[in-house]
């Protein structure tokens, strides 16, 4: 079992931007023997692992404990990002989509809820910033 930690910034209101409030909030989630696993920042709940260590192979998903996330949507989370240490691929995936397309499952590390690797976006970390200067895979 899974806890979260309340370790938050209280969120300030953009300048100018009347009564409109902007989450900014930092919080750490551990895992039930203590190790942080996950973080919220802003609306996103952040996570590193290994794929090939970490990730389902039947099916092939991401899966996360189902605590932490149910704890973050109660923050203010609406999006899960998870980071691939080993390939730098970040997978994005909207809080909704667990409810909408997830599956429960217990695989000796506790209650989780897995997503199906076709329900993320997948982005090569820089890929972003080249796109900007009009590079594709690689080259320009």
């Amino acid at each position: 079992m899974a806890t979260a930690i309340n370790k938050t910034r209280p969120a300030v209101p953009a300048a100018g931007q009347g009564t409109t409030r902007v989450v900014d909030a930092r919080q750490t989630y551990y895992s039930a023997d203590g190790k942080p696993v996950a973080r919220l920042c802003g609306r996103t709940l952040k996570k590193k692992a290994r794929a090939s260590s970490h990730m389902l192979r039947r099916p092939p998903a991401w899966a996360i404990d189902l605590q932490i996330l149910e704890a973050a949507r109660r923050d203010g989370a609406t999006q899960v990002e998870v980071l691939d240490v080993e390939t730098r691929r970040i997978y994005r995936a909207s809080i909704d989509a667990f409810a909408l397309h997830g599956f429960k499952l217990n695989r000796g590390h506790g209650d989780q809820i897995g997503l199906a690797l076709s329900h993320w976006k997948v982005e090569a970390r820089g890929a972003a910033q080249l796109a900007l200067f009009g590079v594709r895979d690689g080259r320009p």
